[in-house]
């Protein structure tokens, strides 16, 4: 009797606890604590004995969501947002068949990524991770994905478009650490509203689209906005907008014409809204008139702030469509960190390590190793400054026919104040005649590129060896300075190459092995002698031109170890003399029309001195009657 006593209280407590799990409620916690601790249906049973949840190895997101809603809900208490908590993965695999979401302030964490592993059943064709908002509040802070691997699966996913983690809302101050996504299909982070994120010490690879992916959304747009510069209001009713949907003092009004210069690409705040005559007030007054312009509205709760993206490892795995981060969408994103990240991986087809499809201000790319048979970083798209202020310094780029920067055309796309410094640049392969140049800016304004370093290999048949072209008149002024390149060849070999008639700043680069042009701003079609090594060519009229105040004087010098001045041309605008010396002394004075040798007395009056060669080929300096009477 007492063993069947025994079986039967042991089998009532083993019911009790599956009906705990199935209910999905904690085991050792009342809800409402701040800490609760998942275990895999494969961690350790030491482990596991300690565990809130229990999972079985189908569905675990079920448990795990469980787990999430079981923690406080964020609460505004004094003026401050407080809940959430942390869920503690133990080690084991969790096969997740849906969607894990999150809609409150938590810390989720694995305990390593060669622990802790989340893998994407088959067929489940579904986003893993998700922040979005809750029906409490539409907004926390300081939510952290830390210490797990993500496995995506990809093969065995059907069609459809999913992220391994996916920001749609709510949620700022991201931080995603020490995580590594694998084998994903498609995007592996989708970031839509967001600010202060932060990547650290993460790694993708084998990830189809691009590893991160910034897109700020558009809530309604058009093209054909109208607007005065005497007055705040702006006419959308061209495109008849519904903009019941848009608050005032919480949206952002962006029009978007590239000829329109600084103030296409400006951003409004809208103080006031009239959905029935479809038009928006807005701040600052525009300083421009404007008709029939694209425009877009956006909340400005989603206008990005500072995002980092550090210390992390990509290897791409060659497809299309495939890099490191990407900025798309139509509003600015500000303050951006990228910096000693490893992005590499191999195959033609990559977009770019580093795509900036959108108005991007403030970023420092800085410190990171380039090894991608792609774009190093690629401006592209959109309207106005779609990189501004920005700082791209001291980066190891190593590839074989692609540019480190390329700033594209589409759409009038404008790069602005920015410096390319002290970066290390290697190609190992020609580069492919359609690129025409490591540093490539079709449009751009008051570019600085200084210090940097090229090496070209395998160079000498090419045609298009070019270190910077840039290509359009809309390029102002670009300065290039104190840069080396080494191996530039080619029948068309560059360090500096403009395409149009601006004037560069060019001063004290070193063009390595083979440097046959320093300025070009045109092609004349001649070819560069042995010794040439510092050329100006254009194909139409041009000048070697000194600038000086009245009374200075301009020299060409020429000097060697015995002497810094053993030869020189002056030129002298207050008196107006032309001076040639050799041997570190006068040797001819030309004033006008008046020539003469240092020493030589003054002619008689009435007479001209003349300077011509005898039959013999020697210089004789004469005197003649003015009316030719000797």
């Amino acid at each position: 009797m007492k063993r069947i006593a025994i079986i039967s209280i042991l089998l009532f407590f083993a019911a009790t606890s599956r009906a705990v799990l199935i209910e999905q409620t904690p085991i050792r916690k009342t809800k409402g604590a701040s800490t609760y601790t998942i275990a895999a249906s494969n961690t350790p049973a030491h482990l596991k004995s300690t565990a809130d949840y229990i999972c079985d190895g189908t569905d675990d997101q079920v448990q795990i969501n469980a787990a999430v809603q079981a923690l406080p809900d964020m609460a505004l208490i004094n003026g401050n947002k407080v809940g959430g908590g942390t869920i503690s993965c133990l080690p084991g695999h969790f096969a997740i068949n849906g969607t894990i979401t999150i809609d409150r302030a938590i810390t989720f964490e694995g305990q390593g990524s060669a622990q802790t592993m989340f893998r994407l059943a088959d067929s489940a064709d579904c986003t893993m991770f998700q922040f979005t908002e809750n029906g409490t509040t539409t907004t926390y802070a300081l939510s952290h994905i830390r210490k797990l691997k993500i496995e995506g699966n990809k093969d065995n996913q059907g069609a459809g478009t999913f992220y391994a983690i996916e920001q749609v809302g709510g949620a700022v101050d991201i931080g995603v650490s020490d995580v590594w996504i694998n084998d994903w299909k498609g995007i592996g982070v989708k970031m839509r509203r967001y600010w202060d994120h932060c990547f650290h010490r993460c790694q993708f690879e084998g990830i189809s689209g691009y590893a991160i992916s910034f897109e700020l959304p558009t809530d309604v747009s058009g093209a054909g906005a109208s607007l005065t510069a005497t007055d705040a209001t702006v006419d959308l009713s061209a495109d008849t907008p519904d903009l019941s949907g848009v608050t005032a003092n919480d949206a952002l009004l962006r029009i978007a014409d590239a000829t329109d210069g600084l103030y296409g690409s400006q951003e409004f705040t809208i103080t006031a809204v009239n959905d029935g005559a479809d038009t928006v007030e807005v701040s600052p007054t525009p300083a421009s008139t404007r008709a029939s312009k694209s425009w877009a509205i956006s909340e400005s709760s989603r206008q990005p702030r500072v995002t980092w993206i550090q210390k992390s490892y990509y290897l791409s795995e060659g497809t299309s469509g495939a890099g490191f981060v990407e900025f798309v969408g139509d509003f600015a994103s500000e303050y951006i960190v990228i910096s000693e990240n490893y992005i590499g991986g191999g195959g033609h087809g990559l977009t770019a390590a580093i795509k900036i499809d959108a108005p991007v201000r403030y970023a420092t790319i800085r410190n990171n190793t380039f090894r991608m048979w792609a774009w190093d970083i690629y401006v592209v798209g959109g309207a106005g400054d779609n990189l501004k202020d920005s700082t791209i310094a001291d980066n190891y780029s190593f590839s074989t026919t692609t540019p480190f920067f390329y700033n594209h055309s589409s759409n009038g796309c404008l790069s602005m104040r920015v410096d390319i410094v002290e970066n290390r640049i290697v190609r190992g392969a020609a580069l492919a005649a359609d690129i025409e140049g490591l540093i490539y800016c079709v449009t751009g304004e008051d570019l600085f590129i200084a210090g940097n370093k090229f090496t070209l290999t395998d160079q000498s048949t090419d045609e298009y060896d070019r270190i910077i072209k840039v290509h359009t008149a809309d390029s102002i002024r670009p300065i290039v300075i104190n840069n080396i390149a080494e191996g530039i060849g080619g029948t068309e070999g560059d360090f500096v190459y403009t395409a149009s008639a601006i004037t560069p700043i060019v001063h004290n680069n070193i063009g390595g092995d083979d440097p046959t042009t320093l300025v070009r701003v045109g092609a004349s079609g001649a070819t560069a002698h042995t010794y040439g090594k510092a050329i100006i060519e254009s194909d139409s009229h041009v000048a070697l031109q000194f600038l000086t105040p009245n009374t200075a004087i301009a020299y060409i010098m020429f000097g060697d170890p015995e002497d810094d001045n053993h030869g020189q041309i002056s030129y002298a605008h207050s008196s107006g003399a032309l001076t040639l010396t050799a041997g570190a002394s006068s040797a001819l004075v030309m004033i006008g029309l008046d020539m003469k040798l240092p020493g030589y007395n003054e002619a008689a009056a009435g007479k001209y001195r003349k300077i011509y060669a005898d039959e013999d080929g020697n210089i004789v300096v004469g005197d003649a009657d003015v009316d030719n009477n000797d």
